[in-house]
């Protein structure tokens, strides 16, 4: 950039700085799609797939390990079960999500806010 343009640019570069953009004069929040602003006093919006309440406790403390990235080995060690437990357990998760694989199972667990990026 030339120092010319630096200093018209300035103005527009606080405002991204601040999480807004300009756009036909008017200012629009950089916050992603159902997200709420801190200024807001309500709750912010969650979206959670109804496949969600059909998980146990278990299941739900299965999921967010595999959404860690651990295999089955390191799961049942850290929740003190066995390997085929950990097997049932991530079968009945896929189930009950629907969900073709492991992978599918973590971005359910990242979209329905288990697990934040």
């Amino acid at each position: 950039m030339l120092d010319g343009e630096i200093s018209a640019a300035g103005p527009n570069m606080r405002d991204g700085q601040n999480g807004l953009n300009e756009l036909n004069g008017q200012q629009h929040s950089q916050l992603p799609y159902g997200a709420q602003s801190a200024g807001n006093a309500s709750a912010p919006t969650r979206y959670t797939d109804p496949e969600l309440d059909d998980l146990t406790e278990r299941e739900l403390e299965v999921l967010i390990e595999i959404a860690h990235g651990l295999s089955n080995q390191e799961i049942a060690d850290k929740l003190f079960i066995s390997l085929p437990t950990v097997k049932t357990h991530v079968a009945h998760i896929l189930a009950k999500i629907n969900a073709r694989d492991r992978v599918q199972a973590v971005v359910f667990a990242y979209e329905n806010g288990l697990i934040e990026a």
